[in-house]
């Protein structure tokens, strides 16, 4: 299979992978974007053609087209390969058998049969009429729930754990490792029980989770509960309604985020397909990522209380890495999208067409929470907006939210943009302050005399591999005081005696796998100086590593001779010594 995986990686080009994923620019002989895999505003993420290898130096992940993919697509290392054969055009010739990818693979299909067993009980079985009453008096379709694949918990300890332990064979263990049991102290019991069922869809329409909604209105338990963390379920990336509303999100290029399995419902008998629900009001980063694969705007229809306009500021933050644009629908009259939805269909679909920008919508409801005939509430408001305006990068985009800041608050824009460059200047100072580096003194030294951190030597790296090799014979490994980089220096100097030319990726080959990734490392991070100015940047660069390793060179010797001399008598070897220290602190002052 070593063959196969080597043989896909061939085929595969890593900038038309990843280009088909996120948007790539140019960036001397390599590409950047900012990085698909953590939120950033400043491009981080570079991608080597010539190594077939990307790394985000914000977050530090990094690897080859395969990592990529399984880092991006979320997928185990087997899918990996299915995925990436498919695209190569490669037949895979074995199966995998890998412990972990089993254990999945048992998760969903265990998954799989809890939702047929709920499904049955709700539309077949007579135990489900509990659930199909509720359903009905909520206005849920029969073939809604067929589409969502809507189901039923029986009031009853143990009716799954029975079912898929005794019929279709399955431990305990495994039944409670899928989140769908319970551990006690007197066996094995269902965790979901007298429950309205809603299957919870991965982004490749796999069920991996469920959340249930209790139908006794006197339980005390909670309302609704959740599977909780597994092998395949994470909260974090799951959209109810994503995966059976996918065409219409596709379609519409757009994708409107409520906060209730039965908004997604209602809204899509009403017609509005091109909707998902979060499991409450909190959008996460992994979340944005999904729907920023197919959608250009996202809109949010979140309820209008305290936690509502907070993750609509937290949206606005988290959604500037990615090429969307963010709406809100201000949900009118206190009812949310599943009311709406069932109440007058029509109104609900004229109400979404009336959406305004976040930033819009945060200030305006600031903006009814302060008293704006005082000075506080006009500060507070200020100050509020300011804040929120250093998450948003685009300098347009920001010039008119300060313009609209001015005009709502009757304030001459010239006031506004005089507090917005005081609030920069405070944070641009906060940040210094957190992130205050040593002076060059103090850094150099550090790093010869712990050794283990030398940016000028990766800097000179940095040229040597950007440059037709040089022969130079001022270059001395010695002057390197990093050893993985004096490593590297004495690798590329024998591919000089070896070879006439020099090519990055089969001297990358060449080297030991520990050097692989420094040398990956330090050729794909963006480098400043334009090619023209490399041969003058290299002279500089030797000189001042010569300067540095003469001038600790020469302490050395001072500190060998003084405790030489410091002896009452000394061997014949030490005499020895101390002549060829002397000799070389002669040469080495000459050539200073």
């Amino acid at each position: 299979m070593v063959s196969q995986v080597q043989e896909i990686k061939e085929k595969l080009d890593i900038i038309e992978v990843v280009g088909n994923r996120i948007t790539l620019e140019r960036s001397g002989k390599n590409f950047r974007s900012t990085c698909p895999f953590h939120s950033e505003k400043t491009p981080s993420f570079f991608v080597s053609p010539e190594l077939q290898r990307f790394i985000c130096f914000g977050c530090g992940r990094k690897g080859d087209v395969l990592s990529f993919i399984q880092e991006y697509d979320r997928l185990t290392f087997p899918e990996t390969i299915q995925t990436a054969a498919e695209m190569a055009g490669i037949e895979l010739n074995q199966d995998w058998k890998d412990p972990k990818e089993q254990e999945r693979q048992k998760l969903f299909a265990i998954m799989e049969l809890a939702q047929k067993y709920y499904s049955y009980l709700l539309t077949e079985h007579a135990s489900g009429k509990a659930a199909r009453e509720y359903l009905k008096k909520r206005s849920v379709q029969s073939t809604t729930i067929r589409q969502f694949g809507l189901g039923a918990a029986p009031d009853k300890w143990d009716g799954l754990v029975n079912y898929l332990t005794k019929k279709k064979n399955y431990h305990p263990n495994d039944v409670v490792n899928a989140g769908l049991a319970i551990q006690g102290k007197k066996g094995v019991y269902d965790r979901f029980r007298g429950r309205v069922m809603f299957p919870l869809h991965d982004h490749r329409g796999r069920v991996v989770g469920f959340s249930g909604r209790v139908l006794d209105p006197d339980a005390k338990e909670a309302k609704y509960i959740n599977t909780p963390e597994t092998d395949v379920y994470h909260k974090r990336y799951l959209l109810f309604g994503y995966w059976q509303n996918l065409d219409a999100i596709r379609e519409k290029e757009s994708v409107i985020v409520t906060e209730g399995e039965l908004d997604v419902l209602s809204s899509t008998q009403a017609h509005v397909r091109n909707i998902v629900a979060i499991k409450g009001s909190a959008l996460t980063e992994e979340q944005i990522r999904i729907m920023a694969r197919t959608v250009k705007t996202i809109y949010l229809a979140l309820d209008a209380d305290s936690a509502g306009i907070k993750a609509t500021r937290r949206a606005i933050e988290l959604v500037q890495p990615f090429p969307v644009s963010l709406r809100v629908i201000p949900l009118k009259g206190g009812k949310d999208p599943d009311e709406l939805a069932k109440s007058d269909p029509k109104a609900w679909r004229e109400m979404i067409k009336q959406h305004t920008s976040a930033f819009e919508y945060v200030l305006d409801t600031t903006l009814a929470q302060q008293d704006m005939s005082t000075a506080q509430g006009q500060k507070t408001v200020t100050n509020t907006m300011l804040e929120l305006l250093l998450t948003i990068d685009h300098a347009v985009e920001r010039a008119f939210y300060l313009k609209q800041l001015a005009e709502k608050l009757g304030i001459p824009e010239s006031i506004i943009e005089e507090q917005w460059q005081a609030t920069q200047k405070k944070h641009t100072q906060s940040q210094l302050q957190q992130h205050r580096q040593p002076t060059p003194d103090s850094s150099e030294q550090a790093e010869e005399e712990s050794g283990t951190s030398d940016t000028l030597g990766e800097y000179l790296l940095q040229i040597l591999l950007r440059l037709p090799l040089p022969a130079n014979t001022r270059l001395n490994p010695e002057w390197i005081t990093e050893l993985r980089l004096r490593r590297i220096l004495e690798h590329l100097l024998e591919w000089q005696q070896d070879y006439k030319s020099f090519e990055l990726a089969p001297f990358t080959a060449h080297l030991p796998d520990e050097l692989q990734e420094t040398v990956s490392t330090l050729y794909i991070a963006d480098f400043p100086v334009e090619q023209k100015m490399m041969d003058r940047e290299l002279r500089v660069t030797l000189t001042q590593l010569e300067q540095r390793w003469r001038k600790k060179r020469l302490a050395e010797i001072s500190g060998a001779l003084g405790q030489l001399e410091n002896k009452d008598e000394l061997t014949e070897a030490e005499e020895q010594e101390f002549l060829a220290l002397q000799k070389e602190l002669q040469r080495l002052t000459t050539l200073g």
